[in-house]
């Protein structure tokens, strides 16, 4: 990589950083929602995007729908992008990676695809969401698991890698609305 060019992307990298510093210390889900905006996220309504969140790029969309509630320390890798439908809940500490490197190849390249996450998904703390995959309506993803594949509709998933647990069997009419303040 060349001096100039070393250059360019560390003074990308560094405005990404002072990004996400504002980011987790801007102290009301209405500020948080108004800068992503300007970045050109498209966000709906009664989100709760909460302290702490970080991203990777400027360059790449977020669409985040209705009722969803985006908890502190969760990396958005939105390197490829990212859909998030309505009324889904990303517990904290959550990692979804959109852009990864293939050990396999000689020149160490990357890959990367974007993440589909429809309506009424769940993810409990913990989890990493892999670059492609789909989460189908009202899946569950439970602790700590590593999702590597696309998660059917209403399956529950969990481990490493994330294999089926069982099925959600309740009807999904709920509205999340988790605007707490400094919540946890």
């Amino acid at each position: 990589m060349k001096f100039l060019e070393r250059i360019k992307y560390s003074i990308y990298f560094f405005l990404i950083a002072i990004f996400n510093l504002i980011l987790k210390f801007l102290p009301f889900f209405f500020f948080r929602k108004i800068v992503l905006q300007f970045i050109g996220w498209k966000i709906g309504k009664n989100c709760a995007i909460h302290r702490g969140i970080k991203i990777t790029s400027f360059k790449y969309k977020c669409t985040i729908g209705d009722g969803t509630v985006i908890n502190k320390n969760v990396l958005l890798d939105n390197r490829r992008g990212i859909k998030i439908g309505k009324n889904v809940s990303i517990s904290q500490d959550v990692k979804l990676y959109t852009l990864g490197h293939n050990y396999n190849n000689s020149n160490f390249n990357t890959f990367g695809k974007m993440i589909y996450i429809e309506d009424y998904v769940v993810i409990f703390s913990g989890a990493k969401i892999m670059p492609g995959t789909k989460l189908e309506y009202g899946s569950v993803i439970l602790p700590f698991s590593l999702v590597v594949k696309n998660v059917k509709k209403k399956n529950v998933v969990g481990g490493v890698p994330a294999v089926k647990k069982g099925m959600r069997k309740s009807t999904l009419t709920y509205k999340l609305n988790y605007k707490v303040w400094f919540g946890i």
